[in-house]
């Protein structure tokens, strides 16, 4: 049985403890009595009485003010009452006391416990039926919070983003509250200059079906909708364990829903309508500090938000093509607070600061933009100095980002309709606003498809070209799978047809394959921030995307024993680990088994992470109704607030030293 620490009940000591003493006020018996005692002073007695009488009725409107006052006193602050700081000491956003990139709730990182339950705190009250075999591994590894940046000067985070150009509020932001296209809840959070803008009703917009794939295979394969309606055969098959690679207990499936719930619960309030959709943006305000609002707000005024929606496009795509596993020895000092980050946030800081330095932009007029002649110029050694890779602190697959980024400036320069003649990626924004299927109003209504063939037709000359490809044109991030319906022939022999035999029933080759397309979702949650925000843009048809197929979120189901690794295949694996210490003179500390993307273990995996993230969305939303008073939660808010980050904890639990995935992956820099 698996049992939890009560949030609210440790919130409610916490914040007990912090209360300034010469605040808190005595009961109203004890009031009462001092009221008597002042007869002694010379007062009638019947003045007295009525002060006492006085008092008795006002007894319960001064414990609703001691109530406001408790739930009013600032939660940021430590256990001790510790006041607010700039930053703590540096550390890897994947350790104990680091920085974190911030929600926009009030509880970010408490202690989740659900096996080390203290004496004076019950547990959970609502324990699901899971077996106790991998409970034990859920322990205690939340970080302290960090709170922001302590200023005199108003804070850009309140901003209220104009949508007319020219016009943007950022130096003088008027506060407002954020709902997240849901009903008005008790927890509201002021937004940001990214923060998604929400209207509250929009007009029912038809979306496309994918291609036929029995007509056009490879068009099907990169259309979104094949992502969830081919992992959904690997899935099923999982369900009934009969995985190839996997051995699955769904009876462990409970732990991982009480386990992504609770961490939802200590890190924002119910009815949780402040967790912002998974994007790169949370990225880039690790440590508490929103580096895209400090950007936007050192902008000239004569930056329309047009333009500032077409810089913040140039620079999360660049992020997230960065932004694959860095491997363990990697971190980044920061040019500007010398502050240490590592992996995803390590990244963005980096990232933004190449950005801002000028690196990527061939316009000495214009340092704040990415362009084909900027990414045409990049060299190895430029990119590894820009991300601080040397001997010593090595990121993984530097020459394989380097090459990404020099076919991005290829796409640029021969996709002019979607990124202009200056060759931009920010000019993508003028193609969706232009695009016939756009519904243009006071607020434009982009079609999700839309935006994804804008991704997929856009960047196709940057996927390598061993990628599996169908008639010469290449899938990018989908692989042949054997869990998946099996032709005659392979898709990755000379002799592969994408159509069937001619026997009926027979299956045709393509059905093999089993497509992903992580970076360009990861791209379409995240670009979709800025235009949300500066050009109030709506998109319909974001429920298309999946949950990321990627090793935190797959990790998760690892850790907590829904899945397990055959022994022939880590046996395998851990072969080929030795194999790759050699090769990089790495140390072995915690070993782990390793593969290649292409390996079937690695494409199976991902496969049933995309299915489960689904049931998983169910189930969490299930299991927290009644915190959520009728609202639901999105799959992309799962992925922020849960799964995510719960895949993160539990690798910095399991793996302490490393804090790397069950799973590792040999990557190019090109997948993850």
């Amino acid at each position: 049985m698996v049992s939890f620490n009560s949030p609210r009940q440790t919130q409610s000591k916490q914040t007990a403890d912090i209360v300034p003493r010469k605040s808190r006020k005595p009961p109203p018996i004890k009031l009462a009595w001092q009221t008597l005692n002042l007869s002694s002073f010379g007062l009638p007695s019947l003045l007295s009485l009525f002060l006492l009488l006085f008092l008795l009725l006002l007894s319960p409107l001064l414990l609703q003010i001691d109530v406001v006052h408790l739930r009013s006193f600032p939660r940021h602050l430590s256990i001790v009452g510790e006041a607010n700081k700039d930053d703590t000491p540096a550390h890897s956003p994947d350790e104990p006391g680091s920085e974190q990139p911030p929600g926009h709730g009030d509880r970010r990182n408490r202690p989740v416990s659900p096996q080390h339950t203290k004496p004076h705190q019950p547990p959970f009250h609502e324990p699901l039926e899971p077996t106790a075999t991998h409970s034990a591994k859920m322990g205690l590894f939340s970080r302290k919070e960090k709170a922001p940046k302590a200023s005199g000067k108003p804070s850009i985070n309140t901003s209220n983003v104009s949508i007319a150009s020219g016009a943007s509020s950022i130096k003088s932001p008027p506060p407002r509250s954020t709902t997240m296209n849901r009903s008005s809840g008790t927890s509201t959070t002021p937004g940001t200059p990214l923060t998604p803008f929400s209207p509250t009703s929009i007009p029912k917009v038809d979306l496309p079906r994918p291609p036929d794939p029995q007509l056009d295979p490879a068009g099907y394969l990169r259309s979104l909708g094949a992502v969830r309606e081919r992992s959904k055969i690997v899935t099923d098959k999982a369900i009934r364990n009969e995985l190839k690679h996997f051995d699955v207990d769904m009876r462990k499936f409970p732990d991982v829903v009480t386990f992504v719930s609770q961490i939802i619960k200590r890190d924002y309030d119910a009815p949780y309508n402040s967790i912002p959709g998974h994007g790169r943006h949370q990225h880039f305000c690790v440590g508490g500090r929103d580096r895209i609002a400090q950007l936007l707000s050192t902008f000239p005024e004569d930056v329309d938000n047009s333009e500032k929606c077409r810089r913040m496009i140039d620079l999360f795509l660049v992020s997230v093509l960065l932004d694959a596993g860095a491997g363990t020895k990697w971190s980044y000092k920061s040019t500007e607070n010398g502050r240490i980050y590592r992996r995803s946030e390590g990244i963005a800081v980096a990232s933004l600061e190449m950005f801002k330095s000028g690196l990527f932009s061939s316009d000495s007029r214009n340092k704040f933009q990415v362009d084909k002649e900027g990414l045409r110029n990049l060299t190895v050694e430029r990119v590894a100095a820009g991300l601080q890779s040397k001997p010593g602190n090595e990121m993984a697959g530097i020459e394989g980002r380097t090459q990404l980024l020099q076919r991005l400036a290829n796409a640029l320069t021969d996709k002019k309709e979607y990124f202009g003649d200056s060759g931009r990626p920010g000019h993508m924004v003028d193609y969706l606003l232009s695009h016939p299927s756009t519904q243009a109003s006071s607020m434009p209504i982009v079609i999700l498809p839309t935006l994804w063939n804008l991704l997929m037709n856009g960047l196709m000359p940057i996927w390598p070209a061993s990628r599996t490809s169908i008639n010469g044109v290449s899938l990018g991030d989908a692989w042949p799978c054997q869990s998946m319906p099996q032709p005659p022939q392979s898709p990755t022999t000379s002799q592969f047809s994408p159509f069937p035999p001619s026997a009926q029933n027979s299956t045709a080759a393509w059905e093999s394959i089993l497509p992903f397309h992580k970076l360009t979702q990861w791209l379409c949650y995240s670009l979709m921030q800025p235009m949300q925000s500066l050009l109030r843009i709506h998109f319909a048809g974001v429920e298309l995307l999946t949950g990321l197929p990627e090793y935190r979120n797959g990790g998760l189901f690892i850790d907590l024993g829904v899945l397990t690794l055959k022994a022939d295949d880590s046996e395998r694996g851990l072969e080929h680990y030795d194999e790759y210490c050699r090769r990089t003179n790495v140390k072995p500390v915690e070993v782990a088994p390793m593969f290649e993307p292409s390996d079937d273990v690695i494409v199976e995996w991902r496969g049933v992470t995309v299915g489960f993230l689904d049931r998983l969305c169910v189930e969490v939303n299930r299991h927290m109704k009644n915190d959520l008073k009728g609202n639901q939660l999105t799959l992309a808010q799962i992925l922020e607030a849960g799964s995510w980050k719960g895949g993160r904890e539990m690798a910095e639990f399991s793996r302490p030293n490393t804090k790397e995935p069950p799973i590792l992956i040999d990557s190019d820099g090109t997948v993850f």
